[in-house]
């Protein structure tokens, strides 16, 4: 998912222009939730719940300057992600402190554990 965000990103330009610096944070969630009504587990007033999202928010500095903020969900990332990019362009705005953008940083290993 996010792979396709940075590749559309280094590919993207419009009408000369270019994301100068970006900065990106992907979430993903799953959620399972049962809940139980007068001693019973599951029934029709407290059904079993599945949930399950993901998405990108976004900080795009532009070579002349603007600045875009935004979610992208990850629908769209997987259908049209030049789409959202063009929305992205026509909603930038000059913020001359948002367009410093830190530069990349190690992903720590971070050791999962599931009982």
């Amino acid at each position: 998912m996010l792979r396709r965000l940075i590749e559309a990103i280094g590919r993207f330009r419009d009408g000369g222009v270019r994301v100068a610096a970006w900065s990106t944070y992907a979430t993903e969630s799953r959620r399972l939730s049962l809940g139980i009504k007068d001693r019973e587990t599951g029934n029709v007033h407290a059904p079993l719940g599945i949930g399950d999202a993901a998405g990108a928010r976004y900080l795009l500095a532009w070579s002349d300057g603007l600045v875009s903020r935004g979610y992208v969900e990850r629908r769209r990332l997987d259908r049209d992600v030049e789409s959202a990019l063009r929305q992205a362009r026509a909603a930038a705005y000059h913020d001359p402190d948002a367009a410093r953008v830190a530069g990349p940083a190690a992903i720590p290993e971070v050791p999962l554990r599931d009982d």
